[in-house]
């Protein structure tokens, strides 16, 4: 059981960089999740002491706490199935107020990790995209300019689920949201600009040369795709993204919800998180 979880352990962290609690939280979608959190940090030490991962320290909002964001260190390509694997070199970067945005994303993407975990026969994630690792150039018209962009996601995941193969794409909000900008730079924060450039992809996204390399390799066509838009700034900026969606015409292209939403459901799969642009809240299985 060791050698196997070790294994889930170091595909997690490639995947995304975590912490103990995070680590925790995901090893639900593994075959031998982990029993006790007291029992992970001291293996996350060992591992450490044996330079199979790297960690990073966090900034405090508390004098005194202690927290470690852990990837895995170039030690692991010696392991056959993880030679080909490309690995972070560099420190993360983006700190904004007391949460990194690479944090942010590792904290969803382990409640997600949770959630397929406790109804496995229902829910598989067949593969996931880091930022940066997923791109498409996409043509928008926006506040009367037209634009050459390119669409790059926060995260993009393939999950298998009642049968069916969704992607998905999240775009996470560790910032308050533009509406309207009223100059050029700060166009790419806009939360407009940033749907309208998935309205864009929505008509030719089977063009990416990844989600044709996804159809294959599944033998699935993909029906369309669904954009998850999580803020961490609480109920107001999600309900604001919310009313501008609406005000501009989407319907059930987005899927808004806060992280203090996440955390609190039992899961977000089938459970009433998301918020729709139509009026409906639901979970990302329609039950």
């Amino acid at each position: 059981m060791r050698h196997s979880r070790f294994m889930e352990l170091m595909e997690l962290l490639i995947k995304y960089p975590m912490t103990a609690s995070m680590i925790f939280r995901a090893s639900r979608n593994f075959k031998n999740p982990y029993g006790s959190i007291g029992t992970l940090r001291n293996e996350l030490k060992s591992l450490h002491d044996g330079e199979w991962i790297q960690r990073q320290k966090l900034p405090s909002v508390r004098k005194g706490e202690r927290e470690f964001i852990y990837f895995p260190s170039k030690k692991i390509k010696r392991v056959d199935c993880f030679e080909e694997h490309q690995l972070s070199d560099a420190t993360f970067e983006g700190f904004s107020g007391h949460e990194w945005h690479a944090e942010a994303v590792s904290d969803f993407m382990s409640h997600v990790e949770r959630c397929a975990g406790t109804i496995k026969e229902r829910v598989q994630i067949l593969c996931t995209v880091q930022d940066r690792y997923f791109q498409q150039a996409v043509h928008v018209t926006f506040l009367g300019d037209d634009k050459q962009t390119a669409l790059e996601p926060d995260h993009v995941l393939v999950v298998k689920i009642d049968g069916a193969i969704n992607l998905l794409f999240l775009e996470l909000w560790n910032q308050p949201a533009l509406a309207n900008p009223r100059k050029p730079a700060s166009i790419s924060r806009s939360i407009r600009f940033r749907m309208a450039k998935y309205k864009s992809f929505a008509g030719n996204f089977r063009q990416n040369h990844q989600v044709r390399q996804w159809e294959t390799e599944f033998r699935h066509r993909f029906k369309g795709f669904r954009v998850l838009m999580v803020t961490t700034r609480g109920d107001a900026p999600r309900n604001r993204m919310l009313s501008i969606a609406k005000n501009d015409g989407y319907r059930s292209m987005f899927y808004f919800a806060t992280m203090d939403d996440i955390r609190q459901s039992a899961n977000i799969f089938t459970k009433p998180v998301w918020h729709l642009p139509n009026g409906k809240v639901r979970g990302l299985i329609d039950d």
